[in-house]
């Protein structure tokens, strides 16, 4: 039997954006039926969501802790990026650049444990660039075996997706961190990323005399340099990243590249 089209494909046709469409429609049912609302009345708002999301997707986090990760998921941005979740110092993150992320999903190299913080949950090490990151799985509901081959295949895929995004250059990278201090300190970094294809890197510190936080001024065609006024607490990160102040960053970024 033939599905009939429902409220959700009709303002889909009438929008010309899916997503859209079903952004608008989930706001309604939240709103209940009861408000007095048509699911056209959300559509304005919906559509902001969805620019914000779009614009957050457009940006992979290079790592240093899980920060930006974080100001993604509260504006609805979930992209799977390599260093989305990792703790990465400049030096780790220069050894994989220059090494095409080679073996990093070597099982050899990868090891599982509890988090220091929270023993029901689990971190992966990779021992072989040393760094570490978030499994997002519960030590009560998956074994460490199981999270380990995940693991290894999850870092497969995304190494080859990062290698992709680094040769397409169409969306910008984010950098963060004690050691990213200024253009020159980033330098390696850019230079490393040339070597993929034409990449974009904007990279993020505390905010100086003469520009105000979100703020974004471009150094070169291929860096950027954005300004904030702290970063998260490492203790709490997802309830005290300034999230306002990435999005903001990141549209202006966004708006300079283009």
């Amino acid at each position: 039997m033939m599905k009939q089209p429902g409220p959700e494909n009709d303002l889909s046709a009438q929008l010309g954006d899916t997503e859209i469409a079903t952004d608008a429609m989930t706001l309604w049912r939240k709103a209940g039926e009861r408000s007095g609302r048509a699911p056209i009345d959300y559509v304005e708002e919906a559509a902001q969501n969805v620019g914000i999301r779009r614009v957050m997707e457009g940006f992979v986090s290079l790592g240093e802790n899980c920060e930006f990760g974080f100001a993604q998921r509260a504006c609805g941005a979930e992209p799977l990026d390599l260093l989305r979740w990792a703790s990465t110092p400049l030096r780790v993150l220069l050894a994989m650049l220059h090494d095409r992320f080679e073996n990093i999903d070597a099982p050899e190299f990868i090891k599982v444990r509890t988090a220091r913080t929270d023993a029901t949950e689990y971190m992966v090490d990779n021992t072989r660039y040393k760094f570490s990151w978030h499994a997002f799985a519960k030590a009560e509901l998956v074994t460490a075996e199981e999270v380990h081959k995940n693991a290894c295949l999850r870092l497969r895929r995304l190494a080859e997706k990062m290698r992709d995004d680094l040769a397409e250059g169409r969306r910008i990278f984010t950098l963060k961190g004690p050691q990213v201090r200024n253009a020159a300190s980033v330098a390696p970094v850019v230079e490393a990323m040339r070597a993929y294809g034409q990449a974009r890197l904007l990279f993020v510190t505390l905010v100086e005399p003469g520009h105000d936080p979100g703020d974004v001024v471009q150094i070169s065609d291929h860096l950027l340099q954005g300004f904030i006024s702290r970063f998260s607490d490492p203790a709490r990160v997802p309830g005290t990243t300034p999230v306002e102040e990435w999005r903001t960053i990141c549209a202006m970024a966004k708006r300079i590249c283009g």
